[in-house]
């Protein structure tokens, strides 16, 4: 791979970047470099991979190692597939020293939806210590070094205010494949890092009353949306009927409440309500709530003209409500027979 690097000990961390950034593909026999400063504290990094950035603190594939004197640096040895000598980590830091460098607790637990965007917080207290960067700990894949994102996924973006030294991460359209442990890591010497972890989950509306509501013509119609697993607001959410939108069918005697008024109307947990005063036959049909970032929820509305089936509806709760006029046809029936 070449003569090995020659640097000052206490720019270890920032060589190990810089290595990385000029190795060669994936693929490659891996060199293994070691930095030892006077002090003896050791930093390393893997040279030939742009998608693993490996230093003090990080796990490793499996190296071997040779010993090295204070002071010097020295390539130790090459790393390929099946080498199975391991080489020992540094002892993880004290929860004192990753509170000293990081605002945000180690081990933050982020809920977000698919869909959305998910942001992994990552507040420095030390910023002039060295770079930020976010590596996924899934596949050891480095995300990105300071504002650079060095991924070809450009949904991973750093979102940096400077006043509140935040170097947060941010996943636009995040999928259920996105969860899993981040880390935060400061490349010092040696660095600290914060590991946060991201849950993804599948937010889904929901229609009360569903899949069947049989109303009566003349009567009115209120169907009421709710959000399940929602980790934001989204920024839309349209009702249809069949495949034609409704939301501003004033004309047809259609309203839609959404956010707060929907609450009002319906109750808690509500966030969309669609209302009609006099439903008539050609309201009959699937409606369907379809929220920006939720998998849409529908409801198939029946409307009777005839006495008889009107008398029979179904309520929110699934239960079958009869009329008083079946219920004196029910008991002449039973009488008769008895």
């Amino acid at each position: 791979m070449g003569a090995p690097v020659r640097a000052a000990p206490a720019l270890a961390a920032c060589w190990a970047v810089l290595l990385c950034l000029l190795a060669p593909t994936a693929g490659t026999d891996l060199d293994v470099i070691e930095y030892v400063s006077e002090d003896g504290v050791m930093a390393r990094a893997l040279v030939g991979s742009l998608r693993t950035l490996v230093a003090a603190g990080a796990p490793d594939p499996p190296v071997a190692r040779a010993s090295t004197a204070k002071g010097s640096k020295k390539k130790v040895a090459s790393w390929t597939p099946g080498n199975e000598v391991p080489l020992p980590e540094f002892p993880p830091p004290s929860i004192e020293t990753i509170r000293a460098h990081f605002a945000t607790p180690n081990g933050t637990v982020i809920v977000a939806q698919t869909a959305a965007t998910a942001t992994l917080p990552c507040v420095v207290r030390k910023p002039n210590l060295g770079a930020i960067t976010w590596t996924r700990k899934t596949d050891y894949h480095l995300l990105t070094v300071g504002l650079t994102t060095y991924t070809v996924d450009q949904r991973f973006i750093v979102e940096h205010v400077r006043h509140q030294q935040a170097w947060n991460l941010q996943i636009r359209q995040a999928t259920e494949g996105d969860a899993g442990l981040y880390e935060c890591q400061i490349t010092s010497h040696p660095p600290v890092s914060v590991f946060i972890v991201l849950k993804v989950i599948e937010a889904r509306a929901e229609v009360v009353g569903a899949p069947d509501l049989h109303i009566k013509a003349g009567s009115s119609l209120r169907l009421v949306c709710m959000l399940r697993g929602s980790t934001e607001t989204p920024a839309f959410l349209f009702w249809y009927r069949g495949t034609n939108m409704v939301n501003y069918d004033a004309h047809d005697g259609i309203s839609v409440l959404t956010g707060e008024g929907a609450e009002e109307a319906a109750g808690a947990g509500a966030y969309s309500v669609l209302r009609l005063e006099r439903a008539a036959q050609r309201h009959a049909g699937n409606y369907t709530c379809v929220p920006a970032n939720a998998r849409p929820a529908s409801i198939q509305v029946h409307v009777i003209n005839d006495e008889a089936p009107a008398a029979m509806q179904r309520g929110s709760g699934g239960k079958v409500l009869l009329s008083p006029l079946w219920v004196l046809l029910l008991s002449a029936t039973l009488l008769a027979t008895a």
